[in-house]
């Protein structure tokens, strides 16, 4: 008798875990459960190394999923593992055989209330609310200091941007101070410097009732995925919404980064304006740990990072991870949990494997995603399929401020103790945007274990390799990051 298997969610490892299902065994019977009729699909555009593949996201409908596959729209509230049955919000409830939870991670908040002024953007939804609010705003508030906060400082356009992060430099979810300071270096050198000449005439009025309603109504959906700010910056790309891309109403753009500094609490200002000067007043008023103290602006960004969406599971017998942070459903390799016939995969889980190699790490990123979801197909399966590739090596390819960025195995030195050490080459501040990059090499007891590419190097296929191979480098080491020397050739 055929079983049944149930895949909860619609993001990237649920897509991913369904399209492999069927791949493997085209008769499987398949319910697929979201929270949100718009999906997310994941697809290679390129294979940068042997491990290292660039992707895209696109979203799909139910109409675009093979058709033995039975969509259910509605959010699972609770799960009965002794009875096998997941109940939905809509008072329906669906029996399985297996159960594979790709659920994904909720946005933090900077504030406990519902403030109308303060957004966040996860999905293609809060863009498009992003986008209208843009319209009439002058001075922006950033709060964060990883993914989603590099993207939004680069792509936002026509207005002041205050970035607020707690850390010393910026992007340490991701990079060294070094390697930062480099970064920040090709942001200023490529943002153009225009005169400030006062607002542009498309300045319009934001109804905050409306969009908070919507806000609370409309169902969370799933990762926006990279490169999102491109969404908008191509009138053939709007699918007909009547959203300007992200830019404010003045005619340049400033950014100042205020790094050490907490955000201490956050206020709306009811009426925008002084009933006494008859002057606008700034609809947001910032509380800061350091100068200058207190920040006035139109709105705030939420950027503070994402956590496991298990909040459902929780006084279950699923074990979860037990960090206040960081609650995601504890998986092993093949994305079982500790109950039989339950997988999960994504940003909801939390992998934790002996077998896992030292220079593999989880970070929740739509790569990792990608993957996790066609292992989880394959352990729903019982293929016996050798997975662990997928663990052997941490690799992830992107671009922040237009730079092309590769980041392999432990390429910030974790977990390896005080011996490592670290190579860094970077060109000189002048020379042509096109040409600058950054090497950066992680050596641990005379081995590779990481690197950091900046740029277009080209040694991301000798690293991948040499980090794989485990090859001792110590007498060449210098050597490994000198642009004199063709490491590609080298090792060919």
């Amino acid at each position: 008798m055929t079983k049944t298997i149930v895949i909860v969610g619609g993001g990237i490892a649920a897509t991913s875990c369904v399209e492999q299902l069927c791949q493997l065994q085209p008769e499987a019977r398949i319910l697929l459960i979201s929270s949100s009729p718009v999906l997310k699909k994941a697809f290679q555009t390129n294979q940068v190394t042997r491990r290292t593949f660039r992707f895209d996201i696109a979203e799909t409908s139910q109409s675009d999923i093979p058709s033995q596959v039975q969509f259910v729209r509605g959010t699972v509230t609770h799960v009965d593992f002794t009875a096998q049955k997941v109940y939905l919000d809509t008072g329906e409830c669906y029996f399985y055989d297996k159960l594979c939870l790709c659920t994904g991670a909720i946005p933090k908040t900077v504030t406990s209330d519902d403030n109308p002024r303060v957004l966040t953007l996860r999905d293609t939804s809060s863009l498009e609310r992003l986008c209208m609010a843009l319209r009439c705003a002058r001075r922006i508030a950033i709060v964060g200091n990883g993914g989603i906060a590099l993207e939004l400082v680069y792509a936002l356009q026509g207005c002041e941007i205050y970035w607020i992060i707690r850390e010393t430099s910026i992007g340490t979810a991701f990079f060294d101070e070094q390697t930062a300071e480099f970064l920040w270096e090709v942001f200023e050198d490529s943002h153009r410097e225009e005169s400030h000449t006062g607002e542009s005439s498309h300045s319009m009025q934001y109804n905050e009732r409306l969009a908070s309603e919507e806000q609370k109504t409309h169902p969370l959906g799933y990762s926006l995925g990279p490169n999102w700010w491109l969404y908008y910056e191509d009138e053939t790309k709007r699918k007909g919404k009547s959203f300007s891309w992200l830019k404010g109403c003045l005619s340049t753009k400033k950014v100042y980064v205020l790094n050490n500094c907490q955000v201490l609490s956050v206020h709306h200002v009811e009426s925008h304006l002084d009933s006494n000067t008859q002057q606008k007043v700034w609809p947001v008023s910032i509380e800061l740990s350091k100068d200058p103290y207190q920040l006035h602006c139109d709105w705030l960004i939420s950027a503070i990072g994402v956590k496991p969406n298990t909040e459902f599971l929780r006084s279950t017998a699923l074990q979860l991870f037990s960090q206040q942070d960081d609650q995601g459903i504890v998986v092993n390799l093949k994305m079982e949990t500790n109950l039989k016939n339950i997988y999960a995969a994504g940003d909801c889980c939390k992998v934790i494997d002996s077998n896992c190699s030292k220079c593999w790490f989880q970070m929740r990123l739509w790569s990792q995603a990608y993957f996790m979801g066609r292992v989880a197909a394959h352990s729903l399966l019982e293929t016996g399929e050798d997975c662990s590739m997928y663990f052997g090596l941490f690799t992830h390819v992107t671009e922040f401020f237009g730079t092309k960025i590769v980041l392999l195995g432990c390429y910030n030195a974790e977990s390896l103790g005080p011996d490592f050490e670290i190579i860094t080459y970077r060109t000189p501040r002048n020379f042509d945007l096109s040409e600058r990059k950054l090497i950066r090499v992680v050596l641990y007891k005379g081995k590779m274990y990481g690197a950091i590419l900046v740029g277009d190097t080209d040694l991301e296929d000798t690293y991948e390799n040499l980090i794989l191979s485990g090859l001792n480098v110590e007498e060449m080491k210098e050597a490994l990051v000198s642009p004199e020397i063709g490491m590609e050739d080298y090792f060919d």
